[in-house]
């Protein structure tokens, strides 16, 4: 009995959570039809409702297309991301295991095998910041670009979700645009982050020697 009142009371909340979207849904419909219709007239109303109808089918392409954009995008940043990778950070590491594999024959004690392969990996570790450092750059300042999309599209009209689309593949065209430039970036900071983590680790060294 108690298992049956547990089924019944989910069952009395889903029940309720579905009439609330509902209600929201049919609110958020009527100040829309508010707004568009507001204008006045049957006359207002019935070339309302054909360009809503034109304008709800254009806002699908566009959105379509917006997605598309994005995907896009996402490809070209991580292809280029990959080839940086594959041109800069991977034979790094290939270098940092073959010095580890090395530390392994030349070390006495298990402080010195530890010493040894620290050495080896630091050159990886700041070429990876580097190449994490330059991504994340370029994503805030897409993220930046979405975000003065969704300000400038506002959402008082059913005209918002149009410029929006806009607005996005316009932003996704101007960074799709940057990839390389991104590429560029990479490749000039992973040599500056490794000889700059090198310096780091040499100066630790000298430190504890003294």
């Amino acid at each position: 009995r108690k298992r049956e009142r547990k089924r019944e009371r989910k069952k009395e909340k889903r029940r309720e959570r579905e009439r609330k979207k509902k209600a929201s849904f049919s609110h958020r419909h009527q100040r829309r039809k508010m707004g568009w219709f507001g204008r006045g007239g049957d006359e207002a109303s019935s070339s309302s409702t054909s360009s809503a109808a034109s304008s709800s089918s254009s806002s699908a392409a566009s959105s379509r297309k917006a997605e598309a954009a994005a995907v896009a995008l996402q490809a070209a940043l991580e292809n280029a991301v990959d080839a940086a990778t594959m041109r800069l950070v991977v034979p790094l590491q290939r270098r940092a295991l073959l010095c580890a594999a090395a530390c392994c024959d030349s070390s006495a004690t298990r402080l010195q095998l530890d010493a040894c392969c620290q050495a080896c990996t630091h050159p990886v570790q700041g070429a990876e910041a580097a190449v994490a450092a330059s991504v994340g750059a370029w994503q805030r300042g897409f993220s930046a670009a979405l975000e003065n999309c969704q300000r400038q599209a506002g959402t008082d009209d059913l005209s918002s979700g149009a410029r929006l689309d806009a607005c996005v593949l316009a932003a996704a065209a101007r960074f799709r645009d940057s990839v390389p430039q991104l590429g560029k970036t990479i490749a000039e900071a992973v040599p500056k982050a490794v000889a700059m983590a090198r310096e780091h680790h040499e100066m630790q060294v000298r430190q504890q020697k003294n």
